[in-house]
Order: structure tokens, then sequence, then C-alpha cells
């Protein structure tokens, strides 16, 4: 995550599986698939990341770079989420000075 926050900053709040396996709802097996991170500003995005849909919905974008083989997919606001992805952008959990989302603000946030 050193590396992603040497990339793009640290204005990021990780979600998806990590906080899952940091919280122990999910087993960690050694092994992470790929890294989601919500951004505020898309402009962080680096230039050469490929933008990608989220179920080939053309207003659900992620921007996809890869750091030492782990695939990390920046997402940031979509029409219609802004109230659930600022209560995740607000409401963290700060470990080791990086930010996950709060479990309870995603499980209390409609369903993507």
């Amino acid at each position: 995550m050193i590396k992603l926050k040497d990339k793009i900053g640290d204005d990021f709040v990780v979600f998806g599986s990590a906080p899952l396996y940091l919280l122990g709802v999910v087993d960690f097996n050694g092994f992470i698939n790929d890294l989601d991170v919500f951004i505020k500003n898309i402009s962080v995005v680096p230039e050469d990341a490929t933008p990608v849909t989220f179920h080939k919905n053309q207003e659900q974008k992620l921007y996809k770079i890869i750091i030492d083989d782990l695939a990390v997919d920046m997402g940031s606001y979509w029409p219609g989420y802004d109230g659930i992805l600022n209560n995740i952008f607000f409401s963290p959990i700060k470990v080791d000075g990086f930010k996950f989302a709060n479990l309870d603000v995603v499980y209390n946030g409609p369903i993507i």
C-alpha cells in the first residue's frame, strides 16, 4: 500500500475484501486477489491506468493499475451513490496510517 500511496497520495479509502480480512470477517488465506480503493478526485488516477466499467455501466467506471502483480481498482463518485461514498470516505477505520472502509457504514449502505 505504500507504493500505492506513492503513486496516488493518501486521500483514498480501501474497501472490498481487504477490510473484511483486516477485521476478521473473512479468513485470510494469505492471498489478496485485488485491492479496491475509493478516491474522491479522479485527477490522482495515474495516466497509465486502464478505465473499465462496472457491470458494463458507462457511468460506473473503475481505473485499474498493477503494482507488484497486484491489480488495484480505483473508483470515484458514481451518479446516485454520492451519499454512501461520502459516508465511506468520511467514516473510515484507520490502521497504520491507511484508511479502510468502516463495515458498519458499508453494511447500511445501498447494494451496488
